[in-house]
């Protein structure tokens, strides 16, 4: 939620400086999706060099829940509807990675499934419905952990895009 206020401050300060260069609801929208992409880069430039197999639970999480946030808010039909998405904390997890514990800390390894596990993700829609998910050849997570372990973002933004639509066609990607 932190970073979500950071964002709607930084919308409000940028209308403040230069409300000539938002004159609607859709160049405020882009401006907040443009903005996760930059908080997005920010937190890559502070990751190990590739490839980084094992991540803590919760950077992970970080990851999905603002991928998933991007691509809602560049869909989303007005401003309203995207400010209403950060709002909301998305609730997004992704299961059948082997984890292990240190330190006191959860660390997932990206390349490693747990034995007897099914890999899925599984998504709480906007509309409060769970969306559940194994691998498949357009959802592959297995290949979305390896592109995060090597950092790469266009895979990413791909797996992403793809479960966009797959969340849309459920009718609950985005809220009423």
């Amino acid at each position: 939620m932190a970073d979500a206020y950071a964002l709607i401050h930084q919308l409000d300060l940028e209308l403040l400086r230069h409300p000539e260069l938002y004159p609607d609801d859709a160049t405020k929208k882009n401006f907040l999706r443009d903005q996760i992409g930059v908080m997005l880069s920010s937190l890559w430039a502070f990751e190990s060099t590739p490839p980084e197999f094992e991540w803590q639970e919760r950077r992970i999480r970080r990851y999905l829940n603002w991928y998933l946030r991007k691509v809602q808010i560049r869909e989303a039909q007005d401003l309203t509807r995207a400010l209403r998405l950060l709002s909301r904390e998305p609730k997004i997890e992704i299961a059948g990675f082997e984890r292990r514990l240190e330190r006191a800390r959860v660390n997932v390894v990206l390349n490693r499934t747990r034995i007897n596990d099914v890999v899925e993700i599984g998504v709480v829609l906007e509309d409060g419905r769970f969306y559940r998910s194994g691998s498949n050849t357009v959802l592959s997570i297995e290949h979305l952990m390896l592109a995060f372990a090597n950092h790469d973002v266009a895979s990413i933004d791909a797996f992403f895009n793809s479960l966009f639509e797959a969340l849309n066609a459920t009718g609950g990607a985005l809220p009423d």
